[in-house]
């Protein structure tokens, strides 16, 4: 029987002092000693019992120990003592049989090696004890630990000065099986020596259950009360939750429903700047095919013997319609981003608070860039268009054609970059207008607010932008086709990521310079002379 371990014990004097020896069961579920010197004295005709809890190994162990008064057998000090023990582990048994197991393996140990009230041997381990006659059966009646025993040691002990005859001690063993959650040992005697040592001595808290004391039954009153109040205090505690978790859901609901409505309306919101962005988007088309059809006229004009001055008058009056109506439409709607709703509560005791939300939407970014690729695309045709025909009409009287040539390359969407640093490099460019020069100033500041190997080309032109207010408004809607020309421009300062990684080599920034200024001045000038 591995749950169940017969133990004898004792005080031998010198050499050996206190001894516990096994005697049936497994010795590895080892407790501490039964040794009480210096906390409780037995004197001459006394005895006392105790219920004990001990965790080894992950298991509970509930001890159950008689002592009685013996002498040394080399010593005449006082205190000394022999007594028996059960141990009994994860399991229970009824208190009778516990009693009557213990009182019999006891008095056949003291019948043994005790006389004139003084133990024979010397050591625990040369006690020769036969076991209680049904003790190999008590194993059937054997029942688990009661589930609300805790094996957590307490470091505090009980003493209770009552009777201990067989009846009455059942009643207390059955008792303190609930008290041992509170004390690690209860002793019981009905001794007034003992118990006068003790409650003198103030190691144990000292309680009587005699005549009119009732402090035992008072000690499982109050572990009742105490219990209780726990229940009490986690029903409160849960109806608390139950509360917090209503009002909460009350939060949540309330939120994600103003949510849905912002989302319905923004949907409708959207909707409108879609039909508009159409709208403006065939105008756009028309308004470019309207000025290309009036170049056309003029240069028509110009065949049929118009002067270049009528025809220049008619173009700049044609050209400022175009711009006005063209600024009307230059900004296209973009549509408002919906988002999830976002909690405004604290985290909830019944989620997860580290799981991490997703608030944005990356659909209707993609949805902009699609639609402003396309408005680039048509842009850059029809601009093709109209400078094809400004070109044609700048130079249709000129017998330089040499002039001719070059208007012509123009017109195929290739310009030549000048830059400050090295000879002319012909680039091809969706941009428009395409970059005609690079920009020799503000070079530093922007290199200043660069980061090799951090910074990528996106921020990069970003910083362009806001340092070169011309270049940003030029380009401001073609942000992604200007990234790519910067590359290109410097192709040793960026990575194959599109990092900067060289922020030393980025010296050429491109922007468009109107060289109709610098014609018109030429012209005055020629005139003049």
């Amino acid at each position: 029987m591995r749950n169940i371990n017969l133990i004898a014990f004792g005080t031998f004097g010198d050499p050996n002092g206190f001894t516990q020896t096994y005697f049936s069961g497994d010795p590895s579920n080892t407790v501490k000693a039964f040794d009480i010197r210096g906390s409780i004295r037995l004197f001459s005709n006394s005895s006392l019992y105790s219920i004990g809890k001990e965790s080894n190994n992950g298991y509970n162990i509930i001890s159950y120990a008689v002592y009685t008064y013996a002498k040394e057998p080399t010593s005449a000090r006082e205190g000394s003592f022999i007594g028996s023990a059960i141990l009994l582990k994860d399991k229970i048994l009824d208190e009778g049989i516990i009693i009557s197991n213990l009182n019999e393996f006891h008095t056949n140990l003291l019948a043994k090696f005790v006389e004139n009230d003084t133990i024979t041997v010397n050591h625990s381990d040369k006690f020769s004890v036969s076991k209680p006659k049904d003790f190999d059966k008590i194993s059937i009646n054997l029942k688990d630990v009661i589930s609300n025993l805790n094996s957590f040691h307490t470091n505090k002990n009980l003493f209770v000065f009552c009777e201990t005859s067989p009846e009455k001690l059942q009643i207390f063993f059955k008792k303190s099986i609930d008290l041992l959650n509170v004390y690690d040992t209860i002793y019981f005697t009905r001794s007034e020596e003992v118990a006068t040592f003790v409650a003198q001595k103030g190691i144990f808290k000292f309680i009587q259950q005699v005549g009119d004391k009732k402090e035992f039954d008072q000690e499982i009153d109050k572990l009742e009360i105490e219990r209780k109040q726990k229940i009490t205090d986690a029903i409160a505690k849960f109806e608390k939750n139950k509360l917090q978790l209503e009002e909460e859901k009350n939060r949540e609901i309330e939120n994600r429903k103003k949510q849905i409505e912002q989302n319905q309306q923004k949907q409708s919101e959207n909707q409108k700047k879609i039909e508009e962005s159409k709208s403006d988007l065939s105008k756009l088309e028309n308004l470019y095919k309207t000025f290309a059809g009036h170049i056309s006229i003029l240069m028509s004009n110009l065949h049929s013997g118009k002067t270049l001055d009528e025809v220049n008058n008619s173009y700049k009056q044609f050209e400022k319609e175009f711009n006005d109506e063209k600024r009307k439409l230059s900004s296209t709607n973009h549509v408002s981003s919906v988002s999830n709703p976002r909690s405004t509560s604290q985290v909830s005791p019944f989620s997860n608070p580290y799981e991490k939300p997703n608030y944005g939407n990356d659909d209707d970014d993609d949805g902009k860039n699609n639609f402003s690729k396309i408005l680039t695309i048509i842009s850059l045709v029809l601009n093709v268009l109209l400078i094809g025909g400004i070109i044609y009409l700048y130079f249709i009287n000129s017998d330089n054609k040499k002039k001719l040539e070059n208007a012509e390359n123009i017109a195929t969407s290739k310009e030549v970059i000048e830059s400050n640093e090295s000879d002319p490099v012909l680039v091809e460019s969706k941009l428009n207008p395409i970059p005609n020069d690079v920009a020799k100033n503000k070079i530093e500041e922007i290199q200043n607010k660069l980061i090799d190997n951090s910074t990528k080309i996106d921020e990069v032109v970003k910083i362009v932008f806001e340092i070169n207010k011309p270049i940003g408004d030029a380009y401001k809607y073609q942000k992604g086709d200007y990234e790519e020309y910067l590359i290109k421009e410097n192709p040793s300062a960026f990575n194959s990521n599109k990092i900067l990684i060289n922020k030393d080599s980025l010296k050429k920034i491109p922007f468009y310079k109107d060289e109709n200024l610098k014609t018109k001045s030429v012209n005055n000038t020629t005139s003049t002379k």
